[in-house]
């Protein structure tokens, strides 16, 4: 049996020298440690997006773990910044920071119900006592205490 030589295809210059390109958009070039940076300023994950140009998305997909680690020194920092300012003496922040970690408060609650269903007062006597009551209050911060 005679061999069948096989028949020569003409190949185009273009295909050869052209390099073939995958699909969809070429990859976008951010290093984990631009995404760290941009956090621990405080960026959103939209404003660091925005500004790489690539979506929400592929941050969470790609670079959480760096996101997370650049917004926890951000916090740490804060953080050290605040109690600084409790330690120079800032009363406001010392006041914020005792609700946030120590859980306390500036409300007086009273249950008035139980205490006029115990003492026999009217309506109006209860509201008298509210009133007296939160007259003392204001009395004793005094008259530089704001509000």
């Amino acid at each position: 049996m005679p061999v069948k030589k096989k028949a020569k295809t003409k190949t185009s210059a273009k295909s050869v020298v052209a390099p073939k390109r995958g699909r969809g958009r070429p990859r976008k070039e951010i290093s984990a440690a631009e995404v760290e940076e941009l956090a621990a300023i405080g960026c959103t994950q939209e404003e660091i997006s925005r500004v790489k140009r690539v979506s929400v998305a592929t941050l969470h997909r790609n670079y959480a773990d760096a996101y997370e680690k650049g917004f926890a020194t951000m916090q740490m920092s804060l953080r050290r910044k605040q109690v600084s300012a409790v330690n120079g003496g800032n009363v406001v922040m010392m006041i914020w920071l005792g609700k946030q970690y120590l859980g306390q408060r500036d409300k007086f609650e009273v249950d008035w119900r139980r205490e006029a269903a115990e003492k026999g007062l009217s309506p109006s006597e209860i509201f008298e006592q509210m009133v007296s009551t939160a007259m003392k209050q204001i009395h004793a911060r005094g008259p530089d205490a704001s509000g």
